[in-house]
């Protein structure tokens, strides 16, 4: 794949870091202390022919490229293209508009700082309309730029949909309050189409939905009430008439506890997935348009990666269309001193010679009053940490970026008022400051020296983690792995970890590890599963299983049990049906894997404080605690290390096999003290020894 870790030919050839402005009408001269900083690559935003806005019109980009030129004669130009259709489309095509299920649309205050449309209805991710009309103005534009005096200055296209361009609405899929989506006929063609895909035959749909009446003309839109156990125990949305209570009480078939109930409404998971399928497949239309139309010369991205957008992996990793994907960092504990932690599985993209640039708009001490309050970059020397800590993360990972100055001028105020609080007007540019230009110029010194470098990992620990799990799963067990537990927990390991979508552990290309942690992958069929085995059960390798693991197979007579967990972790279990705080503590003990680890030190809650920076409020109670169902070690061949406050019942086991060792934890939540323990016992490496 790579030689000493570079990328090689294959991989797309793309500056370490880059730079966007938000406001289109940026001055030259900033652009051009940038490049005397060493920057080369800047991310400058258009639409298409069709929407034309002052300032992202054909016009205003021929005269950015001449400017740019300019003060910047060696700049690389990557296109933001906004994909968004104007007013009159929407009003022409109803029923490519997202549906309520009260047959009203969605119409959201703000959908992008770069869509200054207001009022308008949300057009469909994945309408085929959208698509074909769009695609033939992204024609249009490559045509247009190629004609343009300084148009060999654009290297590529990253294509924007959606709420802030990154292919989503927005808000939780599927609902909107107290209402669902997408009842929309575009929607719905799309929905039979992908099950046909999927299924084949009518027969083996109406046998996964345990239908015998279904078929492909008649497959509807999954009721809010059949997709309970996605949106159980969540804290996070407003407005949202939760039914936590029959879940708890047992008297929510569609629902196990926080889990969609596979057995009667598997529906309910191919909606999530169709939707993140499709939304996938059109960000991957466009990119196969502008390989066709410049000879697969431009180069092609998008956002996305998040685990939650379940498309990632299934449709943009493998496509040839595609050569990078990206996204912002997280944005909880952001503070300086704090972690902006990234949000894919960043080590598989190597495995397919794909490149991840993070949008890093991180906040400096010239931001907006507002700004300041909520990212505490009060001082220049909080900025310059801020931005070594984040450059440092990229370059460590393997990742690009992206500086995303995201400062708004007086005309564009009225932005910040309908975007509820993820932008606010005044302050400076926020990286027009000599100590921070400074701080580029170095960066790009060492990113140079990075490219000839050997950049390979030196990691003995693996995260392996899987996009479709977390649609079966709660939203609230996703916020606990991946906004807390990776960034609060894990973060402070002491040691480098990989992380990887669990279909990558049959890539030839993966190294081995000493330690394999399973975060959420909850849904595993038979064909992943002996994946896992044939890879991490082998070479005294020790595997550490996070709440739930390999719940639920879709190809068992009983798709979600108890068993299907023994099966996978080699541990006997039970099943418990009660909800708990799963906060427990270690047991007295001299077992080796716990050396370390404080006795009264509790996990599987959270710990520590959460500094939410959307709205600069702290909290120590980040989500809902409520876990259900619940799954106990009952093996005789195995050790107890801990137990859970609530009841007794056994938290983490331990079992000893001829070639490897396997760890069950009941909680999704481990605190890095112990995960320390484990890594050190494992034979890993560790850096540092302490948070």
């Amino acid at each position: 794949m790579t030689e000493r870790g570079k990328p090689d030919g294959s991989q797309p050839d793309i500056p370490l870091t880059g730079f966007t402005p938000l406001n289109e009408e940026v001055k030259a001269d900033y652009l051009g202390r940038l490049g005397e900083a060493g920057l080369r690559l800047f991310y400058l935003v258009c639409d298409l022919p069709w929407l034309k806005q002052p300032g992202l019109d054909m016009e205003s980009v021929r005269r950015r490229l001449a400017e740019l030129r300019a003060v910047v004669p060696q700049a690389r130009v990557m296109l933001r293209v906004n994909l968004h259709p104007p007013r009159k489309w929407l009003q022409e095509n109803p029923d490519e508009l997202v549906r309520l299920s009260n047959g009203g649309f969605l119409i959201p205050p703000f959908i992008s700082g770069y869509y200054r449309e207001q009022n308008v209805p949300f057009y469909s991710l994945v309408s085929r309309k959208w698509r074909a009309d769009a695609g033939q103005e992204l024609v249009s534009l490559i045509d247009c730029i190629s004609a343009m005096p300084n148009g060999e200055m654009v290297i590529g296209y990253f294509l924007a949909a959606g709420m802030t361009g990154e292919w989503g609405y927005g808000c939780a899929d599927g609902f909107l309050g107290k209402e669902t989506f997408d009842f929309s006929p575009a929607f719905k063609q799309h929905f039979r189409d992908w099950l046909k895909r999927r299924y084949i035959t009518k027969e083996k749909l109406q046998a996964a939905w345990r239908k015998p009446e279904i078929d492909f003309e008649t497959a509807d839109i999954p009721s809010l009430e059949s997709r309970s156990g996605h949106y159980a125990f969540n804290r996070t949305y407003d407005k949202f008439n939760s039914n936590d209570s029959e879940i708890k009480q047992g008297n929510c078939r569609d629902a196990i506890g926080g889990f969609i109930n596979p057995d009667t409404s598997l529906a309910a998971f191919d909606f999530y997935l169709s939707l993140h399928h499709g939304i996938a497949e059109s960000a991957e239309y466009f990119c196969e348009i502008v390989k066709d139309k410049t000879g697969g010369k431009a180069l092609t991205g998008v956002f996305n990666g998040s685990l939650y957008q379940a498309g990632a992996r299934a449709v943009l990793l493998p496509s040839p269309h595609v050569d990078f994907l990206a996204s912002p960092g997280e944005y909880w504990n952001r503070r300086p001193g704090e972690v902006t932690d990234f949000r894919p599985p960043a080590s598989s993209y190597r495995l397919h010679r794909k490149i991840f640039v993070m949008e890093d708009d991180t906040r400096t001490h010239l931001a907006a009053p507002e700004i300041l309050r909520k990212y505490q970059a009060l001082t220049s020397a909080d900025s310059i940490n801020q931005i070594k800590r984040d450059f440092g993360r990229n370059l460590t990972y393997g990742l690009h970026g992206w500086w995303f100055d995201m400062s708004l001028p007086p005309k564009l105020a009225e932005l910040a008022t309908r975007s509820h609080g993820s932008l606010d007007s005044g302050g400076g540019q926020w990286y027009d400051d000599p100590e921070i230009l400074g701080i580029f110029k170095r960066q790009q010194e060492i990113a140079a020296l990075a490219r000839s470098a050997d950049c390979s990992s030196t990691s003995s620990i693996a995260v392996i983690l899987d996009e479709s799990s977390s649609l079966l799963g709660s939203i609230n067990y996703y916020e606990k792995i991946f906004y807390y537990w990776k960034g609060s927990e894990l973060a402070r390991l002491g040691a480098p970890v990989d992380f990887y979508y669990q279909d990558d552990l049959d890539n030839p290309e993966m190294p081995d590890y000493k330690l394999y942690i399973f975060a959420n992958n909850f849904l595993l069929d038979d064909a992943a599963r002996e994946r896992i085995s044939e890879k991490v059960k082998r070479g005294n390798s020790v595997v550490l299983w996070l709440y739930a693991s390999g719940v639920c197979n879709p190809e068992a007579e009983k798709r979600f049990c108890a068993d299907n967990i023994a099966n996978l972790t080699g541990i006997d279990m039970r099943q418990d049906d009660d909800a708990i705080t799963p906060e427990f503590r270690l047991c007295e003990s001299s077992h080796r894997l716990l050396r370390g680890a404080s006795l009264r030190q509790p996990h599987g809650i959270a710990t520590r404080p959460v500094w939410r920076n959307n709205t600069g409020s702290l909290t120590n109670m980040p989500f809902a605690e409520e876990q259900m169902p619940n799954f106990y070690p009952v093996d005789a061949d195995c050790e107890i290390l801990a137990r859970f406050d609530a009841n007794g019942q056994a938290a983490l086991a331990c079992k000893v096999f001829p070639d490897w060792r396997s760890i069950y934890c009941g909680s999704t939540l481990l605190g890095s003290d112990l995960v320390r323990s484990i890594a050190r016992n494992a034979g890993c490496h560790l850096v540092c020894e302490s948070d």
